[in-house]
């Protein structure tokens, strides 16, 4: 298995810390309009990608106030090991295939 750096360094598209006022409201209306699995709760803000895309901190902003969504901070911010888990178990569910005896593999990288 890779160390934690590597897998850190192997997170797919680009990470935002996003901070607003009512986090858990905020987190649900992120993943209604962009995905079930793209916006988690860490500490005191939310980690939120877009699995796979590159966007910057602008386009993020224009992408909020298109769906009338107020956050208080946004920058973006490097993967670290709990980011990539958070990935590799959405991908777990969604895109491993089952094999003959039974395990399943996942598709794709390490995160």
């Amino acid at each position: 298995m890779a160390p934690p750096k590597q897998i850190e360094k192997e997170f797919d598209g680009d990470l935002f810390e996003i901070k607003a006022d009512n986090l858990h409201q905020f987190k649900n209306s992120l993943n209604e309009k962009f995905g079930e699995h793209s916006a988690h709760l860490f500490g005191q803000s939310i980690h939120f990608s877009l699995a796979g895309k590159t966007i910057s901190d602008e386009q993020l902003l224009n992408m909020l106030e298109e769906n009338n969504l107020k956050s208080t901070s946004i920058k973006k911010i490097n993967a670290n090991i709990e980011d990539c888990f958070m990935r590799l178990s959405i991908s777990n569910e969604a895109g491993s295939r089952k094999m003959e005896d039974g395990s399943r593999e996942l598709e794709g990288g390490l995160c």
